[in-house]
């Protein structure tokens, strides 16, 4: 997943709460996060406020953009295994079938996948 940079390019301060987190970036400058979650941040309702003339607030502007960090990546998740049936996760592929022949040989529905795991036997 890429990273970005997440820039307030308003002459003030911006803070708000986003997926119960503070986020707090100051003025023209700029925080990283992933780039779903930039996405998601920056697309979120920041609602307005206005003065008695019914014009927005400048703290109420929520002026951010986003900037593709080159060759920054979020470090990659690890490769579950995990059993569709009772949801245990194994380290491995060849322990996932190990307990898939244990515990839930018996309703496999995929013919071949059954006879694959009955011959390892």
């Amino acid at each position: 997943m890429a990273r970005v940079r997440v820039w307030n390019d308003n002459v003030l301060d911006h803070t708000e709460t986003f997926k119960g987190d503070r986020i707090h970036i100051p003025k023209k400058s700029f925080i990283e996060m992933d780039q779903d979650e930039a996405v998601q941040f920056k697309s979120n309702f920041f609602p307005p406020r206005k003065h008695s003339n019914g014009l927005q607030t400048d703290d109420s502007k929520k002026i951010i953009r986003l900037e593709l960090i080159e060759g920054a990546t979020a470090a990659p998740e690890p490769e579950k295994h995990q059993c569709m049936k009772c949801g245990q996760v194994c380290a491995t592929k060849a322990a996932l079938s190990q307990h898939v022949k244990h515990k839930h040989l018996e309703s496999l529905v995929d013919v071949e996948a059954r006879e694959e795991l009955e011959k390892d036997a």
